[in-house]
């Protein structure tokens, strides 16, 4: 426009009055776009507000920011009010009281300690803490905080923290429940002498429970290693054959052999599930008991039978047990002899052992029982049977009455 004035007029005050129009016209028209840059600004500057506030609103953990220097909140989502039933007014109110108010007792030492230290923390660095924070009705729950430095002083040292924390009580209670079930277990383990194991077949590691290591003496930390040096030479191929008939046939190993360690002799018994993945063995879940002191006892009392059978078939003398209500009865090797019977012969019943006694002593030995049947009682009487083989025999019988 000023260019073309020396074209249009020559006169100084209409070229004045030219100038002022086209200044008008500037202005109005600088003001006109800046105006609606300042709008679209404004729009943009509120739909980022309204796009933060859906995010924070929206979140599923508790957005804020803390004073590290007053130790107050400055800033708390709705979540807080939904998780804790603190609106941000009482936060407020709390002011640089709100740690000793809502932490747990045994979390506020450790949690100062854990604030103090965002003094060294860095640009962007993220740091995480976990402790309890009590509800409006005293009730405490867990939470674990993502926190970061949001603005800092002059100096560069941290002023504020901006975090999300999220509720983790159900995470922890059943962590805790799973520690403790985990305690009941080895405790169970150690008692009753039972170890276990996991196999990872296709790694060849495994993992084994400390009951499992004081049985078969490993150090601790380490793995099976070479566990089948150690299992008697006479019983490798036995257990060998139930891992392959494991992994090939039954997915179940089931195995009791003699294991050797710092010359002392054990006898353990396996038993085990083979897991598989797209047909193949993966895994073996193994519980191993040591039962050293069973075969001991089992071999004590086999003696103990035989001892106790050689005394019968040295006597004479047999013995019976008769189940009133599960009309079972119950007879020695001995007892089978004395009636001429084969001990390898079924089971006895007892209308079989009451068809061997003596005709004219029948209602005897029937008075004799029942009597001891109704009084409770011990019996002792003589009475006379025919054995298999045709003798007649006199026996002395005795016994009592169990209730």
């Amino acid at each position: 426009f000023l260019h073309f004035l020396p074209f249009y007029t020559s006169d100084i005050l209409d070229t004045i009055e030219l100038v002022r129009e086209i200044d008008r016209f500037m202005l109005a028209s600088e003001t006109a776009l800046t105006d609606v840059y300042l709008q679209q600004l404004k729009n943009d500057i509120n739909e980022q507000l309204h796009f933060n506030k859906k995010i924070t609103d929206t979140s599923p953990g508790i957005i804020y920011v803390f004073d590290l220097v007053e130790k107050k909140e400055i800033y708390s989502n709705k979540k807080l009010e939904q998780l804790f039933g603190y609106s941000h007014e009482e936060m407020q109110r709390m002011g640089n009281s709100v740690l000793p108010q809502i932490i747990h007792p045994d979390d506020v030492n450790p949690l100062n300690e854990y604030i103090g230290g965002f003094s060294t923390a860095g640009d962007g660095e993220v740091r995480s803490a976990e402790y309890r924070l009590k509800d409006q009705k005293n009730n405490y729950r867990w939470i674990r905080t993502y926190e970061t430095v949001f603005k800092r002083n002059e100096e560069g040292t941290p002023l504020q923290i901006i975090g999300i924390a999220l509720d983790i009580n159900d995470e922890i209670e059943t962590a805790m429940d799973l520690q403790y079930r985990e305690e009941q277990l080895l405790e169970a383990q150690d008692l009753a002498e039972i170890g276990s194991f996991e196999w990872n077949i296709i790694s060849d590691t495994s993992k084994q429970t400390p009951q499992l290591e004081k049985i078969l003496e490993l150090d601790r930390g380490r793995g099976l290693g070479n566990f089948l040096n150690n299992v008697h030479i006479a019983d490798r191929q036995r257990v060998e054959e139930a891992l392959r008939k494991a992994f090939n046939e039954t997915g179940v190993y089931d195995c009791e052999y003699r294991y050797i360690k710092s010359d002392k002799e054990k006898i353990l018994w396996a038993r085990g599930k083979v897991i598989y993945k797209d047909g193949k063995a993966i895994k073996m879940n193994v519980t191993v008991m040591d039962v050293t002191e069973r075969h001991k006892m089992l071999e004590r009392l086999q003696r103990s039978e035989e001892l106790y059978k050689q005394a019968e078939a040295l006597t004479h003398i047999g013995n019976y047990n008769w189940d009133l209500a599960n009309k079972k009865l119950i007879w020695t090797e001995e007892l089978y002899r004395i009636y001429g019977l084969d001990p390898a012969a079924k089971e006895i019943s007892n209308e079989e052992a009451g068809s061997y006694n003596h005709p004219d002593d029948i209602v005897h030995i029937r008075s004799q029982i029942r009597q001891a049947i109704a009084q409770l009682d011990s019996f002792d009487f003589y009475y006379r049977i025919i054995s298999k083989d045709g003798k007649e025999k006199i026996l002395h019988a005795r016994g009592e009455i169990l209730v």
